[in-house]
């Protein structure tokens, strides 16, 4: 959460339309950002090739780590390059997002690889 420090003028008017002058008050706007993440990128795959996963996030306040991880492999950027198993095998895929103010998200995609699966992006 941002606290924002804030002055605001205003005119203060009365019946009949007269001016009473100006006045201020000052104080605080909380902004409620909240980070999330989601991993994009398929949940079943071909056996034996590599995919290609990207983060999405939104809120927050950048810039962002990211950690990916999977197994046998992992990352640091915003998009993970994955060489997956043989056919019949399933895993999951783990993306934790750290913002500026240090807060955390995270999303996990299980995957499946078989032989009938689309080709996925690389």
């Amino acid at each position: 959460m941002t606290c924002v420090a804030a002055t605001i003028a205003f005119l203060v008017l009365v019946a009949g339309g007269a001016s009473t002058g100006l006045a201020s008050a000052a104080g605080s706007i909380s902004e409620g950002r909240s980070l999330n993440a989601s991993i994009i990128g398929p949940s079943m795959v071909k056996p034996n090739v590599t995919c290609l996963y990207q983060a999405d996030v939104t809120g927050g306040t950048p810039p962002y780590e990211y950690t990916w991880s999977a197994p046998g492999g992992g990352s640091s950027s915003s998009t993970f390059d994955y060489s997956n198993v043989g056919s019949g095998a399933s895993y999951n895929i783990t993306l934790f997002v750290t913002d500026a103010a240090d807060v955390q998200a995270s999303d996990q995609l299980h995957v499946t690889t078989s032989s009938s699966a689309p080709v996925c992006p690389s």
